[in-house]
């Protein structure tokens, strides 16, 4: 694991073409956490809702349903991730109440354990970093989350050096 941080922020010094990193990064998280699938959304501010730009997912059509998916910033687990900017493993997705079926429903897809961290910059939370369904176990663990929570700040550095230099 440690070895991944050190070869993705050496990957994240030198690209600023976030189409080719972040892709990339997503498959090796999943790969990494042992998950089904795994996720960058980010939030559009004109329309106040999170969208899926990168899907790394065992399943191209759940993948192709997922990058067409928009949900309201303000709901489900990402969205509470976005507003409070702390880190969340939660065990059993459906029991929550923040959960957003509708994600579910529109993919077909069964989340059960979710991992979820802020991408947070400078200028302020630009989205979520999500990871769901361990494969061959019950839950992730506090160790996948500081694992994603350290990814997640190196993709947020990422994303936001990529804003800027296309504002240039």
């Amino acid at each position: 694991r440690f070895r991944l941080l050190y070869e993705l922020a050496a990957a994240f010094a030198g690209q600023l073409e976030l189409e080719e990193l972040i892709p990339n990064i997503i498959r090796r998280c999943r790969d990494t956490l042992r998950a089904e699938s795994a996720a960058v959304l980010l939030h559009d501010a004109a329309t106040d809702e999170l969208y899926f730009p990168y899907v790394a997912g065992n399943d191209p059509s759940t993948t192709e349903r997922l990058l067409e998916t928009r949900l309201p910033a303000a709901e489900g687990i990402a969205g509470a991730v976005l507003a409070s900017g702390r880190s969340e493993l939660i065990a059993d997705a459906s029991a929550d109440p923040r959960f957003y079926d509708r994600v579910d429903e529109a993919t077909g897809l069964t989340t059960h354990s979710i991992l979820v961290a802020p991408l947070r910059t400078r200028r302020g939370p630009v989205g979520v970093v999500e990871v769901i369904n361990p494969i061959g176990r019950e839950a992730f663990s506090r160790d996948d989350l500081d694992l994603l929570d350290a990814l997640a700040a190196s993709m947020a550095i990422a994303i936001d050096n990529a804003r800027m230099f296309a504002e240039l």
